[in-house]
């Protein structure tokens, strides 16, 4: 059974991909995770750290994959090791429905309401070169 969290994360992710950053608002997403809005805001505080918290765990669940991948033996293996994390990073897309398309034009937006710290594919590309 998923946790009430787990339940706004969800529903928030789903709404951010179908309405984008600015079309996303607190009531649809409340709606949607079965939650009134107050418990929403209980939860997290504003609908930027709702984002945040999505990406934020995206990012954690990207590092987990290189972690694992780097510390078998595909290590010594490039092409290899870039086939397996291409499969563990689509998986992870898949089960996690995360929309890149969504990241790339997220960040955008962000940028655009000053939120320019999340530097996602920054950060994805400093993860890939270390």
């Amino acid at each position: 059974m998923k946790t009430t969290r787990e339940k706004i994360l969800e529903a928030a992710r789903e709404t951010f991909i179908k309405k984008g950053y600015k079309g996303a608002t607190t009531r649809k997403i409340a709606q949607k995770a079965g939650v009134s809005e107050v418990t929403l805001f209980r939860k997290f505080k504003s609908k930027s750290s709702l984002l945040k918290e999505i990406l934020n765990e995206n990012a954690i669940l990207t590092s987990e994959i290189f972690k694992k991948l780097s510390e078998s033996e595909l290590r010594d293996k490039p092409k290899e090791f870039l086939y397996k994390l291409a499969e563990e990073f689509f998986k992870l897309v898949v089960e996690k429905k995360i929309d890149l398309i969504f990241i790339i034009l997220v960040e955008k937006e962000l940028e655009e309401h000053g939120l320019e710290e999340w530097e996602l594919l920054d950060s994805i590309n400093k993860t890939l070169y270390t």
